[in-house]
């Protein structure tokens, strides 16, 4: 017996120490797992910053050719505009601003709807951009037809100074040639360079040949000033042209389905839609000008465009943002992920307004001295009103951006429709007793409901997602019935 419980009490210990050895090892496993997770996650993390790091620079890049192509061309216009009225007096350049404003008009009817639209198919189907191609174009050079026969109309038949029709009818067919621009093109491939290298190349040609016309031609130069921006306008869409080829791949072909979809985001319905909206938009920015100039003094007038041209090329550098921000956003599916990011995108570029119309506010005064000196120092409250606008405005370039991008046209019209009828009446109500200040506050007001029309509208996806919700929990309750039995 005494033998026998002595084996089993070494049996005993064996075990003891056997379990001892077990938890040491479990532990020792433990944490060996715990140091290789804090690892793999540290790396997540590293890769996940890496990743962001490499978006915001790719994003920064873009925002800098974006820039670098507004920024030439607006410095080549202003410095053909200082030639022309130095070399060819004020009644030259009259007629060369209305020759330009012609060319512009014409451009919005060749793209009317098409260019967002283009854009917008391109960033969601880019191995098949050839098919988009196709079916762009073809809306684009109808468009473009009917729009250069109206300018010529206007050129030939219009209230013009007579001796101006030749130069008129030259600047419209110009800019009938952005009909069958790629722009839009390179826009959805977020190919920023080529759009920069064309306008710049645009801009700086047109100067060239416009300064060589004003020194060389004797006879009729402002009409070989239009023929230079003809040519000017030729080579930059050629350019891109060159750029697609060179740079194009096999595109994949579209089956049936996809090509159906294509044509219908791309008809005529939805053109139309998205047309009306852009000319909106442009009444939109506009009316308070021309209302105010009709209801009010030219001082007055003065005032207020001293204030609104600080706050609208505050705007244009903005616009930049949301431009290189569409095929992003166009590009990602609707899903709530993408919904609450883009919430947060929204909350922080009215943030950043806020920030922008709080410095404009308090230096207000400063900054029209500084610009315009001391005979619009008057204008101060009038800017420190349309400063407020600047975070509404901010978030409401960044809605109508997420509007264009998910095709809801409808929706962007009558929020524009909304804002463009408040300015209008507040602009009538306040503008002839309070001047400047009371257009002032008319635009801000309008931008209160243009934004408040963009957020009850922005909540469809909200709604449509809590259906898709419902549906899929009631398909999921019949599965689990029809398991049952």
């Amino acid at each position: 017996m005494g033998r026998f419980g002595a084996k089993r009490g070494e049996t005993a210990r064996g075990r003891t120490v056997n379990g001892a050895r077990q938890v040491r090892e479990a532990h020792d496993g433990a944490r060996v797992q715990a140091r290789e997770s804090g690892a793999a996650q540290l790396a997540r993390w590293v890769e996940m910053i890496r990743r962001a790091l490499g978006r915001a620079a790719g994003f920064a890049r873009n925002l800098g050719a974006l820039a670098v192509g507004h920024a030439v061309g607006r410095l080549c216009s202003l410095v053909l505009m200082a030639v022309v009225g130095r070399e060819l007096g004020a009644e030259a350049l009259g007629e060369l601003a209305l020759g330009q404003a012609l060319s512009q008009y014409v451009r919005m009817g060749s793209e009317f709807g098409t260019t967002q639209i283009g854009a917008r198919l391109v960033a969601r189907r880019r191995a098949s951009a050839q098919d988009v191609l196709d079916v762009v174009l073809r809306k684009r050079a109808r468009l473009t037809t009917v729009a250069v026969v109206i300018g010529l109309v206007y050129a030939w038949l219009g209230p013009v100074p007579a001796g101006s029709r030749r130069v008129l009818a030259v600047f419209a067919v110009s800019g009938g040639v952005f009909g069958f621009s790629l722009e839009w093109l390179m826009w959805g491939m977020e190919r920023y360079g080529a759009i920069a290298s064309s306008q710049i190349a645009v801009a700086v040609s047109y100067l060239a040949g416009a300064s060589g016309a004003i020194v060389l031609a004797a006879r009729s130069p402002l009409l070989w000033i239009a023929v230079a921006y003809g040519a000017a306008v030729v080579f930059g869409v050629a350019l891109l042209w060159g750029i697609w080829r060179s740079g194009a791949k096999a595109s994949a072909p579209m089956d049936v389905q996809a090509l159906r979809e294509t044509a219908m985001e791309a008809g005529w319905g939805p053109v139309a839609i998205l047309g009306s909206a852009v000319l909106l938009n442009q009444l939109f920015q506009t009316v308070d000008v021309l209302l105010l100039g009709a209801l009010s003094s030219a001082a007055e007038l003065g005032r207020y465009s001293a204030g609104r041209r600080i706050l609208f090329t505050i705007f244009g550098i903005y616009y930049m943002v949301t431009q290189a921000a569409f095929p992003i956003i166009a590009r990602a599916g609707r899903t709530p992920e993408r919904y609450r990011a883009l919430a947060r995108a929204v909350g922080a570029v009215a943030a950043v307004g806020g920030i922008v119309a709080a410095a404009m506010a308090l230096y207000a005064r400063g900054i029209l001295v500084l610009i315009y000196g001391p005979r619009l120092e008057g204008a101060a409250v009038a800017l420190r009103v349309l400063a407020l606008s600047c975070p509404l405005e901010f978030a409401a370039a960044m809605l109508g951006t997420v509007l264009v991008a998910d095709g809801r046209n409808g929706l962007l019209l009558g929020a524009l429709g909304a804002g463009t009828v408040a300015d209008a009446a507040g602009i009538l109500l306040w503008a002839p007793r309070h001047g400047a200040e009371g257009a002032a506050w008319a635009k801000l007001v309008s931008y209160v409901i243009l934004l408040a029309a963009m957020r009850l509208l922005a909540v469809e996806p909200r709604r449509l997602r809590l259906a898709a919700e419902r549906r899929g929990r009631g398909v999921s309750v019949e599965k689990h019935e029809e398991g049952r039995a």
